[in-house]
């Protein structure tokens, strides 16, 4: 297991790098998600089984098996309290773009992502080993989670500014917080119930940042991070209500938004800081599924591994474990109840009852099946599925969304699991990335990235009032938005894009019109395939080697001349053939 130096810590301080010192750092919470969880999985198999190697054996290969299952047990264990120890020593459980050593004589016990997490793991394995781990060392686990997280937290309301946030942060850290009370501070009843109630009416907060439609604007990935950590102190609290508490209606319609994210290639709608592979994990898509029937679980084959979250989060891979489980229990009980007869509940299950009277949603069915069209009206997101299960989906919003990018009006075209035009989702995460000041010097994040038009050689602006106007839906996969003023431009009156496409073709049209005063307009188009110009048409090549989009039929671009101020480019990854 890597040491953490105060030479790679001071990195992100002095140039701004966060990877090197976060490599060892999250290496480190891998060691304590993998023993962590095989014990824990280890103790529950035991209990489920009945296995104690003070029972009578039957054979002696029984005993033999049982032997060799107690010493990897008990190896397992003693690996695990030398990670907890070395965690435990750790001068500081929070990242380095998360401190303020210069400012901040206190700077050692920071509450952040991280430290919270690191929290509620140990909090979790100090509950759940209870006569595994050695009472020492139990005893100093339980000291160092209150002394640098609980402690700080219950010292000062709010903590800081992320506790009445309505993003991941809020989610995370409270969630982390108050599901590491649940599980120490029964001692303390009093301690325990403040800050469980403090945790829960912070959590509302986050709630709040979801659109009224379910949608998550910082990207999907921070659906599954922020939503998880939500899920899990609900949960928790379920089991040990100190309180009562139920989840809010709204929680519907977050949990049905993953779903609509994901092309039935497996693309993922990579909006904001997301990505076209995104994965879901398992463990929560179960819990949902178990809480909400109207709630779809993706295809298994864009379920996250293990080795899918750098980070190592405990409690992700703990309850992808535990309530998958409890989901294959779930459908198991019900099928033997005769509440499903034809067997179709699935991890693959594919059914209408999600297409509620709550949301806006427009589909037909034609001989070659279902096509799908997902409205957003909050968030104005449309998503729709083609034939060879790409798709296209458009987004309106505005330009100081959380995790923002300058994208006002911006779309993705698939075909199959193959992006011809792109969003291309997160940057590397750097000190520059989040300044204001610098943020849009990164081509992900600045209209000049995104598939939105150029104005007098600009790009849209930052800023809450840079939004959307008019986003609307005609009939199947017709979408209308008009969003001049998202560029600040004076001489720019007005900019309508209709985007057309035929689901079972796939053949998209996208029409800008403009109404503008001597505006330079050029089109601007983003690909990671090869792009070739041939007799005023754009062909794409795909990202897979040797298939090419081009020349057949509708599987090429065309940006028709409208005169002399008008011109298309396209910005490409891998360059022009």
């Amino acid at each position: 297991m890597p040491e953490l130096t105060e030479e790679k810590f001071a990195l992100f301080e002095t140039v701004g790098n966060r990877l090197e010192y976060e490599h060892d750092y999250f290496t480190r919470r891998k060691f304590l998600t993998v023993f962590g969880c095989a014990a824990l999985w280890r103790l529950s198999r035991t209990a489920a089984t009945g296995c104690d190697m003070s029972g009578k054996k039957n054979s002696d290969d029984e005993v033999n098996m049982y032997e060799s299952e107690e010493i990897r047990q008990r190896t397992c264990n003693n690996k695990l309290a030398k990670v907890i120890e070395s965690i435990c020593d750790e001068e500081c459980w929070a990242l380095p773009a998360h401190v303020n050593r210069k400012d901040d004589p206190s700077w050692h016990v920071t509450v952040d992502l991280f430290a919270s997490e690191t929290a509620q793991a140990l909090a979790e394995l100090y509950a759940g080993l209870k006569g595994v781990l050695p009472e020492q060392l139990r005893s100093r686990i339980r000291a160092e989670v209150m002394r640098r997280v609980i402690e700080p937290y219950a010292a000062k309301e709010p903590y800081a500014w992320w506790e009445q946030s309505d993003m991941n942060w809020n989610a995370v850290c409270n969630g982390s917080i108050g599901m590491a009370a649940l599980d120490l501070l029964d001692d303390e009843p009093e301690l325990q119930e403040k800050l469980v109630r403090r945790v829960l009416a912070n959590l509302e907060y986050f709630l709040n940042g979801f659109a009224e439609d379910g949608a998550c604007l910082e990207g999907l990935g921070y659906f599954t991070y922020g939503f998880y950590y939500y899920m899990g102190f609900m949960d928790m609290l379920d089991r040990k209500p100190v309180i009562k508490a139920l989840l809010p209606e709204k929680c519907r319609k977050i949990a049905e938004f993953q779903q609509k994210c994901y092309f039935p290639s497996g693309l993922s709608v990579s909006f904001s800081d997301g990505s076209k592979h995104e994965k879901y994990r398992i463990g929560l898509t179960c819990k949902l599924a178990m809480l909400y029937d109207t709630v779809e679980i993706p295809d298994i084959t864009s379920a996250a591994d293990f080795d899918f979250d750098p980070c190592y989060r405990f409690l992700m891979a703990s309850r992808d474990l535990m309530w998958s489980e409890e989901y294959s229990r779930h459908v198991y009980d019900s099928r033997s109840a005769g509440e499903d007869p034809e067997g179709e509940t699935d991890l693959n299950l594919k059914d209408e009852r999600y297409r509620t009277e709550t949301e806006e949603l427009a589909a037909t069915t034609t001989e070659n099946g279902s096509y799908r069209m997902y409205v957003l009206p909050s968030a104005q997101w449309a998503i729709c599925y083609g034939a060879s299960g790409g798709g296209f989906a458009v987004k309106g919003g505005h330009n100081a969304e959380p995790h923002n990018h300058n994208d006002v009006g911006s779309f993705i075209y698939a075909l199959g699991d193959q992006p011809l035009i792109t969003d291309l989702g997160a940057g590397e995460y750097t000190a520059q990335y989040f300044k204001d000041e610098t943020r849009y010097d990164y081509i992900c994040c600045s209209s000049l990235g995104h598939n939105v038009p150029v104005i007098n050689g600009r790009g849209q602006q930052a800023g809450r009032e840079f939004a959307c106007g008019e986003f609307s839906c005609h009939a199947l996969c017709d979408v209308r938005l008009s969003f001049a003023g998202a560029y600040g431009e004076p001489a720019l009156k007005r900019l309508t894009r209709s985007l057309k496409y035929e689901p079972e073709t796939e053949s998209l049209t996208v029409e800008d019109i403009f109404d503008s005063e001597g505006c330079l307009i050029e089109e601007n188009l983003v690909t990671q395939g090869d792009v070739e110009v041939e007799n005023g048409a754009i062909f794409i090549y795909s990202e897979s080697p040797g298939q090419a989009f081009s020349g057949e039929g509708y599987r090429d671009m065309e940006c028709r001349d409208r005169g002399p101020d008008y011109s298309c480019r396209i910005i490409s990854e891998n360059g022009f053939r």
